[in-house]
């Protein structure tokens, strides 16, 4: 196994069938304090995660005789709680750190307003509803954290499923779909297996929609017109990470990756998220180009939900939380850290075909003469909205 590879993350399966979590113990780290902080990496493999839920709920529909092929041309889903503000909680691709685990997240987490006390949770839009467990077998009434209330759009065909909703008990008892209209109540937010007032304040839906033909997530953050974001990403720092996973703000010779630490702030949620593409361009002292990407969606990093070998996020070092954001609440988790950040590899980022996607180790670096005295990295941050900003690094060789 490459050295480098001692920082990535470790996937194994989840009994709570939240999410792909990640496990292992820390790894070797030889450099500062704060990066010996990051989140325990270990060997990489692929195991099952929630989006097979979502594609086993879509398969449904579409073992009804359903149409599965998506336009999304008309498609206006509303907000599914009733509040003025979008408060989110996370978004999908968001790396989250809980307790002693980690996983990437793949929804996007409603949050009801903090001064708004009413928990229902209304159809985006009319269809056809019914209601789920997250594993994607049918549910009985009794379940509410665990239940997923999905709805068809037979306009659109995107399946919409919403998870953590306790179901209307007339929805919940029926054995066949039913007709519900935008805006309908179909349930309300379930209350959190946690206790204590952070569980409370952080109670929310995990909304997905689902491209049942081509087995994708669509990003809600981009079709929700109401979601309000008007807030450009900002940059914290641009490191190395050498090929014994060392890392720190000067250049060194040999293969490095060149990680970019940042976040993105919305108009409604009291926290730092995720971006939502990347693109740069890095050059030596003299101008001479190293090395370059154009925008990279990171979307189609996790948007598949086919199989779990499509989610192989694999070689973004120190593509999640730090250990050292936790918040303290719900429980022992960065999300409740308002000022958390992310980290991102872009060396190990490509595009190909127009796809974003992660390279592997053996390709994924850049190579560093020793005759190369500073690299200038040149990033383009953009948010899912399309809110973008740039930020400007130059990284100079330390004492020899």
């Amino acid at each position: 196994m490459p050295p480098r590879l001692r920082k990535f993350l470790l996937f194994c399966t989840s009994s709570l069938g939240l999410a792909a979590f990640a496990c292992g113990q820390p790894g070797e780290e030889r450099s500062s304090t704060a990066d010996q902080d990051l989140l325990p990496n270990g060997a990489v493999y692929e195991r099952d995660h929630d989006g097979m839920g979502y594609a086993k709920v879509a398969e449904y529909f579409g073992a009804r005789g359903l149409d599965l092929h998506v336009d999304t041309t008309a498609f206006a889903p509303r907000w599914p709680v009733a509040t003025e503000k979008t408060a989110v909680l996370n978004r999908v691709g968001t790396p989250i750190f809980l307790g002693s685990t980690g996983y990437y997240h793949t929804a996007f987490d409603v949050l009801r307003a903090p001064d708004e006390t009413g928990t229902q949770v209304h159809a985006p839009h009319a269809g056809l509803a019914v209601v789920f467990d997250w594993y994607g077998n049918r549910a009985t009434p009794a379940q509410s954290y665990s239940s997923v209330v999905a709805i068809y759009d037979p306009v659109s065909h995107v399946v919409t499923q919403m998870m953590h909703v306790k179901a209307e008990p007339s929805l919940a008892a029926a054995t066949e779909p039913v007709e519900v209209r935008e805006g309908d109540v179909v349930g309300e937010i379930a209350d959190s297996p946690f206790a204590g007032e952070s569980a409370d304040r952080l109670r929310h839906t995990h909304v997905d929609f689902i491209d049942g033909e081509r087995k994708i997530i669509l990003n809600p953050a981009g079709l929700f017109a109401g979601y309000h974001d008007a807030v450009a990403p900002s940059a914290k720092r641009v490191y190395v990470a050498d090929e014994a996973a060392r890392t720190g703000d000067a250049l060194v010779s040999g293969n490095i990756d060149v990680v970019l630490e940042a976040s993105d702030r919305d108009d409604d949620s009291d926290r730092n998220l995720e971006l939502g593409a990347l693109a740069y361009v890095i050059e030596d002292g003299s101008g001479r180009k190293l090395a370059e990407l154009p925008r990279c969606a990171l979307d189609h990093v996790y948007e598949s939900v086919a199989a779990p070998s499509s989610f192989r996020a694999k070689q973004l070092v120190d593509f999640g939380s730090a250990t050292s954001q936790l918040g303290g609440g719900w429980p022992s988790s960065d999300i409740d850290n308002r000022e958390r950040t992310f980290r991102y590899a872009l060396t190990q980022l490509a595009v190909v075909d127009g796809r974003c996607q992660v390279l592997d180790d053996a390709v994924g670096h850049l190579v560093i003469a020793d005759d190369v005295r500073q690299i200038t990295v040149r990033v383009t941050m953009w948010d899912p909205k399309g809110n973008a900003a740039e930020h400007v690094a130059t990284l100079v060789r330390g004492q020899d």
